[in-house]
C-alpha cells in the first residue's frame, strides 16, 4: 500500500476538485451545516493522504505527522466552531502543512532516477497540491482583508459573503485558473499583494511543467541510454 502513496494522494486530490464544488452546489442552501461536513471530510481525506505520502522516511514521517495532528484537528473544529480566530489558524497551518509535504514530494521526484509510475503520480500531486495550497493562500488573504477580490457573484466569491464551502471551493476554482493562465476574470484580484500573488503563481505553473518536463525526458534518455549499453555488452559477452 504505501508503493500507491501518491496515487491515493492523487485519487484525494482529484475527488476534492470533482466533488466538493458539487456537494456545495447542490446542498449549500437547503443544507448548510451537512455540506460543510461533507466538504470537511473530503480536505480532511486529502491531509490524511498527504501525511501518508510524506511519510518516505523516519525524519519525514515525524514532520508530517507532527504537522498532521494540529493541522487536522482545527479543520474538523471549524465547522462547529464560530469566530475568525479559528479560521485564520487552521488555513495557517493548511498552509505550512501543505508546503512542507509539496517540499518533501518534490524533493522525492528530482531525486528520481528512473521514470516509474510513482514519479509521475508524485508529479502531478505536486502541481495539484500547489493549486490547493494556493487557494489556502487566498482564503487566508480574504479573512485577513475581506475587499482583496471582487466577484461577480459575491455569495460565490472568496470573500466573507459565502459560506466556509463556498469559499473553499471558490478559492480552488481561482487558484486552479490563474496557475492555468486561463484567467477568466470572474473573480478578480483588487490589492497589489494579492496580484502579484497571483502573478506569482502563473509563472510557477507554467515553469513547474516547462522543468517537469525537461526533467522527465532526461531521465527518459539516460534510461534509455543504459538499457542500449546494457543489452549491447551482453550480446558483446
Amino acid at each position: 500500500m504505501f508503493r500507491h502513496r501518491f496515487g491515493i494522494l492523487l485519487t484525494a486530490l482529484l475527488f476534492l476538485l470533482v466533488a466538493a464544488p458539487a456537494v456545495s452546489y447542490v446542498g449549500a442552501e437547503a443544507y448548510p451545516r451537512l455540506t460543510q461536513i461533507l466538504v470537511m471530510v473530503l480536505f480532511v481525506s486529502v491531509l490524511l493522504s498527504a501525511a501518508f505520502a510524506g511519510s518516505e522516511s523516519r525524519v519525514t514521517r515525524i514532520i508530517a505527522l507532527s504537522l498532521a495532528g494540529p493541522t487536522i484537528i482545527a479543520q474538523v473544529a471549524l465547522p462547529f466552531a464560530d469566530g475568525n480566530s479559528l479560521l485564520i489558524t487552521s488555513r495557517l497551518l493548511n498552509i505550512l502543512f501543505l508546503g512542507t509535504i509539496i517540499a518533501i514530494v518534490l524533493r522525492f521526484v528530482f531525486e528520481s532516477r528512473q521514470i516509474t509510475s510513482n514519479t509521475i503520480w508524485a508529479a502531478l500531486c505536486v502541481y495539484l497540491m500547489a493549486g490547493v495550497l494556493g487557494a489556502l493562500a487566498y482564503l487566508l488573504i480574504g479573512s485577513l482583508s475581506p475587499n482583496a477580490f471582487l466577484s461577480a457573484s459575491p455569495e460565490l466569491g472568496i470573500g466573507p459573503g459565502a459560506s466556509a464551502d463556498q469559499q473553499l471551493t471558490s478559492a480552488l476554482y481561482y487558484s486552479f485558473v490563474t496557475m492555468s493562465t486561463l484567467g477568466y476574470g470572474d473573480i478578480v484580484p483588487t490589492t497589489p499583494p494579492v496580484r502579484m500573488l497571483a502573478a506569482l503563481q502563473a509563472v510557477f505553473g507554467q515553469l513547474y511543467i516547462a522543468v517537469l518536463v525537461a526533467r522527465l525526458v532526461g531521465l527518459h534518455i539516460v534510461h534509455s541510454t543504459e538499457n542500449r549499453n546494457g543489452t549491447r555488452n551482453e550480446g558483446h559477452s
